[in-house]
């Protein structure tokens, strides 16, 4: 008995040292405040955020990207709520009034069902979707349907047919056709947990754990450990994310009909929070918001993944080029680091270098205006 306690005891000895705990030391990560960008080593502290030597204060920090951490294994279920917040986790339940989930990082939440854009009942399903009020299945078309219930592993839709229950193994998502998506988050702090849930409130940061101000679940905290990104709302900084253009201008080489998708599109980037793929030759252009005073344009920009030909980047406020430079394939991340002035206008232009090489482009990463930047 004596031995098998002292095997006990050394199995356990490994298994504390060996179980690796996310953004403990060697954890890598991108912090931004209005000042400054800072990639390295990252280590939380009671003031701040301290990336390669920088310490940035909790008032001043605006973005950070944890880099490195083990993925979570998918949810089987995502809650999508009106103005972009996504729930990794597990329905407990749903009527008419209310749902019921399981966010494994903060606990059973309980929201009201005119919240709810969409329920996921499969993971990794794509986002947005076209039909709206329909119930998609493994197998056989969408039922156009309002959903009545779901409750264990049963789901119940109200259809031209009547009233269907069905096995959540059969279905894959259902959709409400009057939800609301365009519900204004523009003073909202963000969170991005490891799981991929998406939390919007007001953020108060500490050394061990964020605490979440929600506007329906109130006041939750979660660990530093669970988080792959935070960023700040506030009226010092406006990120290009929450902006649409207002104008595209794409001039294609062998095609009339490419759409803006084709020179201009969502990807992801190592360390960013938003990133962009842009290809020559076109122009995008942003509004900028009315304010007093100046304003500054901060972003990163890359060669595009297997790039084989050098572009010309070049950044405009209203009609006047403050910036441009040459990418070429093998160049490493540069900052764009630039003032607008008073313009009211932003726009990112893309040319070919000659000799025109494919494929040829550049990726925009964590583009923001700083209001009265320096």
């Amino acid at each position: 008995m004596q031995r098998w306690h002292g095997k006990l005891a050394a199995i356990l000895l490994v298994v504390i040292f060996v179980t690796p705990t996310l953004h403990a030391a060697g954890a890598r990560g991108t912090a931004q405040s209005a000042a400054e960008r800072v990639n390295g080593e990252l280590t939380f502290e009671e003031q701040g955020v301290r990336i390669d030597g920088t310490v940035f204060t909790w008032d001043e920090l605006l973005t950070l990207k944890v880099t490195g951490a083990a993925g979570a294994l998918p949810s089987p279920h995502v809650l999508r709520l009106a103005g972009g917040e996504r729930w990794h986790g597990r329905v407990v339940s749903y009527d008419a009034d209310r749902v019921r989930f399981d966010v494994p990082e903060i606990g059973v939440v309980e929201l009201p069902a005119n919240t709810v854009v969409g329920i996921d009942l499969k993971p990794n399903l794509p986002w947005p979707v076209e039909r709206r009020g329909v119930l998609e299945r493994r197998e056989g078309a969408a039922v156009p349907s309002q959903l009545l219930w779901i409750e264990g592993e049963e789901v119940a839709v109200d259809s031209m047919l009547g009233v269907l229950t069905i096995s959540q193994e059969e279905v894959l998502r259902y959709t409400f056709a009057e939800a609301d998506e365009g519900a204004s988050h523009a003073e909202e702090d963000e969170l991005t947990l490891i799981s991929g849930t998406l939390i919007r409130g007001r953020m108060t940061p500490g050394q061990a754990s964020v605490t979440v101000e929600h506007a329906v679940i109130g006041e939750r905290s979660v660990p530093w450990s669970e988080v792959s990104a935070f960023r700040r709302r506030s009226g010092s900084v406006v990120y290009l994310a929450d902006l649409e253009p207002v104008e595209h201008h794409t001039k294609p080489l062998l095609a009339e009909s490419l759409p803006i998708e084709a020179f201009f599109r969502r990807t992801d980037a190592a360390g960013a929070l938003d990133a962009w793929l842009l290809q020559p030759e076109s122009a995008v252009t942003y509004e900028l918001p009315t304010v007093e005073g100046p304003v500054w344009l901060r972003a990163v920009i890359a060669p595009r993944r297997r790039s084989q030909g050098t572009v010309t980047v070049r950044v405009r406020a209203g009609d006047a080029t403050v910036w441009q430079e040459s990418v070429a394939p093998d160049d490493a991340l540069r900052m764009v680091d630039v003032a607008l002035g008073t313009a009211r206008t932003v726009t990112i232009e893309l040319e070919y270098v000659e000799p025109i090489r494919f494929p040829s482009g550049v990726q925009l990463m964590d583009p923001l205006v700083l209001i009265g930047g320096s």
